[in-house]
């Protein structure tokens, strides 16, 4: 990944990390999102999508939680601020991709068509639970399995 959208998260993060009334800690937020990001170096050629825009995707997935301390809409506001954040670094239809990804990635009940919605989907969930945050839904648990046994992970 271009170390300067890395740079900009992480800067986004630093100036945020102080607010009050954050949804997940701070420290959470910041291993989640970087997690995230390893995880999709390692998993999107297994889902066929471009590994820099799996990348970003993944790593800005929650930034509309990190700007707003808020997780209500967290996705619709992310989807809106990355294309703000990242207008002049990525091209606009990588960043229509990315925004599109990131509005629907907290939609886990529901099936996209877009390989890089279901991607960053199924990604946050298998992240989650790893950092031991584990949804009891039903969709949560199926994504939860996909990534394992693409891993060959035990799940516990």
């Amino acid at each position: 990944m271009q170390e300067d959208i890395l740079n900009i998260f992480l800067n986004i993060w630093k100036e945020h990390s102080n607010d009050v009334g954050t949804a997940f800690p701070p420290a959470f937020e910041l291993v989640h999102a970087i997690n995230a990001c390893m995880l999709a170096r390692i998993l999107s050629d297994k889902y066929d999508l471009d590994d820099e825009i799996s990348q970003i995707t993944c790593l800005f997935h929650d930034i509309g939680r990190i700007m707003t301390c808020k997780n209500e809409n967290h996705a619709e506001t992310g989807s809106i601020l990355i294309k703000e954040i990242l207008f002049d670094k990525i091209k606009e239809e990588d960043l229509s991709k990315i925004s599109y990804a990131i509005f629907n990635h907290s939609n886990k009940d529901v099936e996209d068509d877009d390989r890089l919605s279901e991607f960053v989907k199924d990604v946050d969930v298998f992240n989650s639970y790893i950092l031991g945050y584990m949804s009891d839904k039903p969709s949560c648990k199926k994504r939860l399995h996909k990534i394992a046994d693409l891993l060959r992970y035990n799940i516990k």
